[in-house]
């Protein structure tokens, strides 16, 4: 079978830095739609290196499905995961306002 490198896979695979730069991961960081709130939170979570190829291989995976099932890619089906994390942001803001005693009414 041969040498198969050294054991550390981080000597093999290292960090990218000039794609941390990259301001198409700036423009992630802004985005205002699911895939800009998983990076943000990703980015809390793991830190930014590790959160660019968390969303990479999402994106990949996304892809791979589309491709492999011939189909076109629709935003709509990322609406559920907007309207479930728009819920549970409200829940965190009002548990967040109950602590503090605060009321919390939600605008009309």
């Amino acid at each position: 079978m041969g040498w198969l490198g050294p054991r550390n896979r981080d000597v093999n695979f290292p960090r990218r830095p000039e794609l941390l730069g990259d301001p198409r991961w700036r423009r992630l960081n802004q985005a205002q739609n699911y895939f800009g709130d998983l990076y943000r939170r990703w980015k809390v979570r793991l830190g930014t290196p590790k959160a660019i190829t968390a969303m990479a291989h999402k994106l990949a995976r996304i892809l791979w499905h589309l491709f492999k099932h011939r189909e076109a890619f629709n935003p709509e089906v990322f609406k559920k995961e907007e309207e479930r994390m728009q819920r549970k942001k409200l829940a965190r803001l009002h548990h967040t306002a109950t602590a503090l005693g605060l009321r919390f009414v939600p605008a009309q």
